[in-house]
């Protein structure tokens, strides 16, 4: 049993120059306004000309996303008052570094719901009167518990913040001491939502 999410939509042509629909028209859905893994060149399985309407339905999953949980998140908008899921802060070297607390897998939990930024970012400091204008760049460290069990994982940092890329930068190395993977970032001061990416 296939589990995703699918998006069903309509498209309304009556006031466009189209005398082909099935052929002119073409549509591309994103989940989050990713680019990545964006879908492409759907074409309408119905068309009803009487009311210049075309409908995107599809049976076969050519417009299903796979699932996934809601973006974990960090606030670095202050480095005098730690934020939520931030551990510590380092204030003496520059950059400063901060450190998120310390992630788990999430594979196999219940899926849990809270309002993110669906992958984005936020520029802010609350440091300098809430500007913007002023956030400093911050070198932000990431550990994910995972052992390493033998298996040589690509894990990167994910989101709105690589630029929805999977970066050498933003790839976790495995510390065996710890028995987790690690990275940083640097990155400006805000509010950031992110995943952790796998590639297979």
């Amino acid at each position: 049993q296939f589990r995703g999410q699918t998006v069903d939509f309509n498209v309304f042509y009556r006031d466009l120059p189209v005398e082909d629909p099935y052929n002119q028209i073409r549509a591309t859905i994103r989940q989050n306004g990713r680019w990545d893994n964006s879908i492409q060149s759907l074409a309408p399985t119905f068309v009803k000309e009487d009311q210049g309407k075309l409908e995107f339905r599809y049976f076969d999953n050519s417009n299903a996303f796979s699932p996934g949980n809601e973006f974990r998140y960090f606030d670095i908008r202050s480095i005098i008052a730690p934020g939520q899921f931030v551990k510590a802060i380092e204030r003496e070297p520059d950059p400063v570094n901060i450190y998120i607390q310390k992630d788990k897998p999430r594979t196999g939990l219940a899926y849990t719901f809270y309002r993110d930024l669906n992958g984005g970012f936020e520029v802010i400091n609350f440091d300098a009167g809430n500007s913007s204008s002023y956030s400093d760049y911050i070198n932000v460290n990431f550990e994910l518990e995972l052992d390493h069990d033998g298996v040589t994982r690509q894990l990167y940092i994910f989101g709105e913040l690589t630029n929805w890329q999977l970066l050498p930068e933003a790839r976790l190395r495995y510390n065996s001491t710890s028995k987790s993977y690690q990275s940083n970032l640097l990155l400006k001061q805000g509010w950031y939502d992110y995943q952790y990416y796998q590639l297979s």
